[in-house]
């Protein structure tokens, strides 16, 4: 065991922002600190007739939040490191595979110790790792001289929610919101939230933070790594120091490309985000609409103190026909937007799917703008991460995108034959949403067919 003293953890939450001329570009942010271990455990065998514990360490960091990481592992089957939380009681056990998902992170844990084992089934081969660091994350405080910035329109009126398809992103050191799409096993989010790299995360259904403000970690099987491999990014903003007294932050210059489209890997239980969820956020890039309408949003963003950076559900006004910011890229709502809604869905009642991601908001007033979907470089993100031309997708609710092709992403084939099966590629993939269909007698053309968020019934 071991302590070490750092500034006690201040929970923040920075805003996205956009007003009519000087224009901040902030999200909630976090440090992550790591102390060194260099810890080598092993290689063990197991020489008994039963499981056995090998080996145990336990670690303490004085944070409200905990992962360890390792720099090297060996863990034949049969073998993993088995993660205990005393606070939560959650205990986890990596393979082989999990580490190498999780880019040698482990998942985060509210808690400011862990108890890590090495654990073995009798007769697997020699088994060991090294522990590089245990790492302890905190929220920074505000931006000097600012202080919370939010839109909020009047009264907070936001409601708490566990959306299905939507989840808190941890990335580069900030905190957004990101959608599980209709792969089950890939989101999108904002570009100006980060790149993402080892390390970084979504979790489904944040819990409320604690009565102070201090962010709680969902439990680590709503957590799934980002898989870095599978990241589509176009960001094009352009930043300047903003005018005093606030020079110390960056300013939009000028609006651009705000596309983030990336994969997901399974979590510690080994499985994919579809099916953990068991749902997804349908997304269409319908570019006009004639007419305002009532549209809804979501968002882990807070204003201040309890209820910190969980998730959030509002409804407000979008304008349809006026949409014309920076040419028509963003469509344009007024209501609640703070700091960590960034990335999250933008979403029409009646084809129930997003239009796009939420990218800006105004420090007065509730001028918002949501990055749309249309946008030729979001287009080419998502349609690349879900390989469009060799992918077909079939959903029983009509998303009514006219003018797409259907069983493509953007308008998934009601049928499971005619616009799907019958329309993929050679050896191409069906992405198949919960329900039954009608798949004929014979399936003769060789192609993968998935079910990405629970059992599809096909009938002859």
């Amino acid at each position: 065991m071991f302590t070490r003293s750092v500034p006690s953890a201040l929970a923040a939450c920075l805003l996205i922002a956009a007003p009519s001329f000087a224009q901040r570009a902030q999200v909630p942010r976090w440090t992550e600190t790591a102390w060194p271990l260099n810890k080598t455990v092993g290689p063990r065998v197991n020489p008994g007739a039963s499981r056995e514990v090998l080996e145990s360490l336990y670690q303490e960091v004085p944070l409200a939040i905990i992962r360890l990481k390792f720099a090297s592992w060996t863990l034949p089957p049969g073998t993993a490191v088995r993660l205990t939380s005393p606070k939560t009681q959650q205990v986890v056990e990596m393979n082989a595979e999990a580490l190498q998902s999780w880019g040698g992170f482990t998942p985060m844990f509210s808690d400011d110790a862990l108890f890590v084992e090495l654990v073995a089934n009798p007769g697997a081969p020699a088994a060991g790792f090294v522990l590089a660091s245990v790492n302890g994350i905190r929220m920074e405080p505000w931006f000097p001289g600012t202080g919370p910035t939010d839109n909020i329109c009047g009264t907070d009126d936001r409601t708490r929610s566990n959306a299905t398809g939507v989840a808190r992103f941890w990335v580069s050191g900030g905190l957004c919101t990101a959608s599980l799409i209709a792969t089950g096993d890939a989101a999108v989010s904002a570009g100006h939230c980060g790149n993402p790299t080892a390390g970084s995360f979504v979790e489904f259904d944040p819990p409320d933070s604690s009565p102070v403000g201090a962010t709680i970690l969902a439990p680590v099987e709503n957590q799934f790594p980002v898989d870095t491999s599978r990241v589509q990014r176009n960001f094009t903003w352009v930043f300047a120091p903003c005018p005093p007294p606030n020079q110390a932050q960056q300013c939009i210059q000028s609006f651009g490309q705000d596309a983030l489209a990336f994969g997901l890997n399974r979590n510690t239980w080994g499985q994919s985000a579809g099916i953990r969820r068991g749902g997804h956020m349908r997304i269409a890039r319908a570019s006009t609409f004639t007419t305002d309408y009532s549209g809804t949003k979501w968002g882990c963003g807070t204003a201040t103190g309890a209820n910190n950076l969980t998730m959030k559900f509002l409804a407000g006004t979008v304008e349809g026909a006026r949409v014309n910011r920076d040419g028509g890229a963003y469509w344009k709502y007024s209501f609640d937007t703070t700091g960590g809604d960034s990335g999250g869905p933008l979403v029409h009642p009646t084809i129930s799917a997003s239009l796009g991601v939420i990218s800006s908001s105004g420090v007065t007033g509730c001028d918002s703008g949501a990055y749309a979907f249309s946008n030729a470089a979001f287009t080419t993100a998502i349609e690349t991460l879900v390989n469009q031309g060799s992918s077909r997708f079939v959903d029983s609710f009509n998303i009514s995108a006219p003018g797409e092709t259907v069983g493509s992403i953007w308008a998934p084939s009601t049928t499971f034959r005619s616009n799907a099966y019958d329309a993929v590629p050679t050896n191409g993939t069906v992405y198949v949403a919960p329900g039954t269909f009608a798949a004929g007698t014979v399936l003769s053309r060789p192609a993968t067919i998935r079910a990405p968020f629970g059992p599809v019934t096909l009938i002859p």
